[in-house]
């Protein structure tokens, strides 16, 4: 008997989760690391989604319903905690945000920097819970 005969068909939350806990899943999850392409399919840059956090969670929901892959993902990039602490980035027209002037070049820099972070009001961290959270209540 194959291992997987037994095991009824998951979601892909169900999936990941069993994947991730070394437990038996239906298949092997399908993750393709999906930022760029869910932005291309609509035809968006990636400046357009991070000015509009509603198109980034729309293009990675269409994907994922048309493609069928098993896990979305948020913005995951460089910038919301960088900015706070002081780094400066540059936003380029489609590709995710680099560093322009680092805060920290130095040991002494290091103590200068504010260490108290508050995700959900600092600088752009709470546009990226915001996406968290809308692609939470979309897909699970």
């Amino acid at each position: 008997m194959y291992m997987y005969d037994m095991v009824t068909e998951m979601t892909p939350m169900e999936r990941m989760m069993a994947a991730l806990n070394g437990e038996k899943a239906d298949r092997v999850p399908v993750h393709i690391y999906p930022r760029w392409a869910p932005l291309e399919y609509l035809g968006l840059t990636f400046r357009q989604a991070w000015e509009d956090p509603d198109l980034y969670v729309k293009a990675q929901i269409l994907a994922q319903e048309r493609f069928q892959y098993d896990c979305v993902i948020d913005y995951d990039m460089m910038g919301p905690v960088e900015e706070f602490i002081g780094t400066e980035l540059k936003y380029p027209e489609n590709k995710v945000p680099m560093i322009k002037e680092p805060a920290i070049k130095t040991k002494e820099d290091m103590k200068k920097v504010n260490w108290k972070v508050d995700p959900r009001k600092d600088g752009n961290m709470p546009k990226v819970l915001y996406v968290i959270r809308r692609l939470k209540e979309e897909l699970i």
